[in-house]
Formats: structure tokens, sequence, C-alpha cells
């Protein structure tokens, strides 16, 4: 699979498109045969599009901005996003018996955090929170 270096948007006849290139040159091609609001970023390392397309949804490439939301999250369908969050939580008997606590090992998209351990009113409380904040990226809209 092809990996590119640098990814982001431009428009072209009035059409918001994303786009990937291996060099900055395509920056100044881009304008040259009439793209505007051409926008792009280094990605941390080579990735592939699906790749790409994850990197400016947890980097926050849109900025607020609902168009650029909309089109990222359209692409990051066909890109797989990983939306679940792997949570462990033990049965109220297990809590009490040897105070099992409630683990948290991977994030919405596909990070892996160490094991966090907490209550289960404790990640009740988070997942509030990060619904919250991932609200402007739902699919029902």
């Amino acid at each position: 699979m092809k990996e590119f270096t640098y990814a982001g948007v431009s428009r072209l006849n009035g059409e918001l498109k994303l786009r990937f290139t291996t060099s900055d040159a395509r920056f100044l091609h881009l304008t040259k045969v009439g793209h505007t609001e051409v926008e792009m970023i280094k990605l941390t390392k080579p990735l592939t599009k699906d790749e790409a397309i994850k990197e400016l949804i947890v980097r926050g490439f849109d900025n607020g901005r609902t168009e650029i939301t909309r089109l990222l999250v359209s692409k990051a369908n066909g890109a797989k996003l990983n939306n679940t969050v792997v949570i462990r939580v033990p049965s109220k008997a297990m809590a009490e018996l040897v105070g099992a606590q409630v683990q948290v090992s991977r994030g919405p998209f596909g990070q892996v955090f160490p094991e966090i351990k907490m209550t289960p009113k404790q990640a009740e409380k988070i997942r509030q929170e990060q619904n919250a904040k991932w609200a402007h990226l739902s699919y029902n809209k």
C-alpha cells in the first residue's frame, strides 16, 4: 500500500476533497491548477490513506469546521475507524469479593492505553465526558 507524508483538504469548483501527497510541492501544484483553501499537515510518519484519515481526526485537523468534520467522518467509515472503547467491568460480586475494578485498555481511535483501573462510577463519568466531547462526530446527523 502506498504511504503518504502529508494529508489535508482542498476545494475545487466548490467541492471539498481530501488530499494526500508525499511531497510538499503538491501544495503549489494544487493552487496552480485552480484549487482554493488548500490546507495540509505533515503526518507524524508515512501512513496509508486510512491511517492518515484517522490521524487527521485524532489531531483535530477540522478545528471545529463542520464541513471538514463531515468529510473526515464520511471517509473514516470507509477507513474502518474503530469507534469502540474496550472496557472490562467486573461483576458486582467480584468487585465486592476481591476488589476488582473497571479496566480501560483501548481508546476510540484504536489507541492502546496502559491498564487504567477505576470504579464503575468513575468509568461512567468518563464515558459521559467522552460522549459529550465526540458528539459532533455522530453518524446520525
